[in-house]
């Protein structure tokens, strides 16, 4: 578990985790299939920004030189690319670029606490989409932690046909008809349980 390599930092076990499931929680309302990337390469480096926020936050931990040099590198890369392509590069066109994983990118990002937008083209379509334009600078003290979200208890308490669907598509990875023939239902009620459960949780973060 990504909170296990924090331990031992003054910071009580349990916190890390509820840290963790809040960069978790933010990963399943904002991923879209047209990243491009698997959920877990999206999802790890906001859950571990979220419990490296805090501990920076309480003089923990301090963002390292390298991911300092990334961002420096993204950013430079960035405007490089905007100039070649005519559009607002992918994140993984960034990372190709630079020869680092698109898991380094979003985690120097996060690290850096920045509001960085990269639009991923959908293909296809005309329409962007934003890739990372949701991982804001959000400080949280220990008592926000606990009331302001539990993703863990959120999750338990959805309908079970809810809760296995959210499983199966963000942490199985399936697609939507995957989802659809294991549980016997058609492709179109998958979409529309992902949308009404998405929509809840989107709903609870708001509040």
């Amino acid at each position: 578990m990504c909170a296990g390599r924090f331990a031992g930092r003054g910071v009580e076990q349990e916190d890390l985790i509820q840290l963790g499931f809040i960069g978790l929680y933010k990963a399943i309302i904002n991923f879209d299939s047209s990243y491009e990337v698997k959920f877990s390469t999206y999802a790890v480096p906001l859950v571990m920004g979220e419990i490296k926020r805090f501990l920076r936050e309480n003089g923990s931990i301090k963002v390292s030189r390298r991911l300092k040099e990334l961002y420096a590198g993204i950013k430079f890369t960035k405007s490089k690319l905007e100039l070649t392509l005519g559009r607002e590069p992918k994140i993984t066109e960034i990372a190709e670029a630079m020869n680092v994983g698109t898991e380094d990118i979003i985690l120097s990002l996060n690290a850096n606490e920045r509001v960085f937008s990269l639009e991923e083209e959908l293909n296809g379509e005309d329409k962007n989409t934003s890739l990372i334009e949701t991982i804001e600078d959000i400080s949280y003290s220990e008592e926000k932690i606990v009331d302001r979200i539990v993703v863990n208890e959120l999750i338990q308490n959805l309908k079970k046909n809810e809760r296995q669907i959210i499983i199966l598509r963000f942490f199985k990875e399936l697609t939507q008809q995957e989802i659809a023939d294991m549980l016997g239902i058609s492709q179109v009620q998958v979409c529309r349980i992902l949308k009404r459960v998405l929509k809840k949780l989107k709903d609870v973060y708001k509040q």
